[in-house]
This record gives structure tokens, C-alpha cells and sequence, in this order.
């Protein structure tokens, strides 16, 4: 019997190789900034407004997350996010469910 037949891949190798290249400096200029605002987010807050590029806090600390936690009022941006969520998705299955019922008829006059 024969083996499973191989996958044929339509670009030529080089093609693959400056795709890979690309996807690998796409992910590099984006993970650095978010990997900054995650270090930020646990470093003091002299180190956090020092200008550079902060890839390890040297000191982690939480007292960044304490003071949002103590001194926010979270509630009401919450409430907002929650009611925006489901009426729009109430309305986007709505919506949909309308446009598919139309479609599915069989005598639709276009």
C-alpha cells in the first residue's frame, strides 16, 4: 500500500521562508508595546513615568492595581459596558434572525 500522500504546498520554499520572516516582525513591532504596558502596569510609579521602553519592572509592585481598586469608581463604567453588550447583541440576533427568515423563503421576488 501507499503511504498517505504528502501536502503540496504551492509556494516555493523561499516564498514560505519571507512569509515566516514577516509574520516574525509583525509579531515582534506588535508583542513589544503590549508586553511595555504589562510592564508598566507593575512598575512604580517613578519607573512608569520615566521615558524608555520598560520590557521587566525592577521592582514589580501591585500598588498601581491597589490604587485603581481603592480610588476608581468601576461600578458605573461596568453597568455601561454589561448594557451595551447585550443590547447590541440582542439586536444583532434580532436582526439576523429577520434577514434569515427572509432569505429562506423560496419564492423571494429577485
Amino acid at each position: 500500500m501507499r503511504s498517505r500522500l504528502r501536502f503540496h504546498d504551492p509556494l516555493p520554499r523561499p516564498i514560505r521562508l519571507i512569509n515566516a520572516l514577516i509574520l516574525v516582525v509583525v509579531v515582534i513591532l506588535m508583542g513589544i508595546p503590549m508586553v511595555n504596558v504589562l510592564a508598566v502596569s507593575f512598575s512604580t510609579v517613578a519607573k512608569s513615568d520615566s521615558p524608555g521602553l520598560v520590557l521587566f519592572p525592577a521592582p514589580p509592585t501591585l500598588e498601581g492595581y491597589r490604587f485603581i481598586w481603592k480610588n476608581a469608581n468601576l461600578a458605573q463604567p461596568f453597568y455601561n459596558t454589561l448594557f451595551v453588550s447585550v443590547t447590541g447583541t440582542a439586536l444583532h440576533v434580532l436582526m439576523t434572525a429577520l434577514a434569515a427568515y427572509i432569505l429562506a423563503q423560496p419564492n423571494l421576488p429577485f
